[in-house]
């Protein structure tokens, strides 16, 4: 990616309305299995969007589309039996595979003077596979990551007891009440 970036450069900044369109995957923000290669190489290709979208602005935008399995030919060998493919499929809230029609008219639209102002986007298209995680937090994970806890009675530490922080009992009673719901998301197969 960002040797075509380099080599179009030049023609790029003597356009009109250039923009450039990275692809990434959905894998980068996803964390599945036997993804560690594809996710470090996708995963630069969108911190290039992001850097490129800062650099060259406001003559020229980036962004990058990350969307989820989709059926082209590079992923035919993993789609070839259908049992799989359907299993694949299934793991999205619209649970079908991709298809290039699917993507093709937002990579226009990016590439198009009506997304003027649209630049250093990673956009899934990924049948709400993203948008479908679930999410809940313990109070041990809340207070890592804010001050929320910050001179509050109980301890984010302790999880049972008068100290125990409230919010550790809603997080695994959150799991306890969607365990059949939660346990078909394969990253928290329960």
């Amino acid at each position: 990616a960002f040797r075509a970036v380099r080599a179009a450069l030049p023609a790029l900044k003597a356009a009109e309305a250039p923009s450039i369109l990275l692809f990434s995957t959905v894998a980068v923000a996803q964390g599945f299995t036997a993804h560690a290669s594809v996710a470090m190489a996708k995963g630069a290709v969108e911190g290039l969007t992001l850097a490129l979208a800062a650099e060259l602005a406001p003559k020229i935008r980036v962004n990058c589309i990350a969307p989820s399995l989709t059926r082209t030919r590079m992923a035919a060998g993993l789609l070839a039996s259908d049992q799989m493919a359907k299993a694949i499929g299934d793991m999205h809230p619209i649970p079908r595979l991709g298809v290039p029609d699917d993507i093709g008219p937002l990579a226009a639209l990016l590439l198009s003077p009506d997304a003027g102002w649209i630049t250093g986007q990673i956009i899934g298209v990924d049948g709400g596979l993203f948008a479908s995680q679930p999410y809940a937090a313990s109070g041990a994970y809340i207070d890592r990551m804010s001050d929320y806890c910050a001179g509050c009675a109980f301890d984010p530490a302790i999880k049972l007891g008068p100290k125990a922080c409230p919010f550790n009992l809603l997080y695994w009673d959150f799991l306890d009440r969607n365990r059949a719901r939660l346990g078909r998301n394969p990253r928290l197969a329960m």
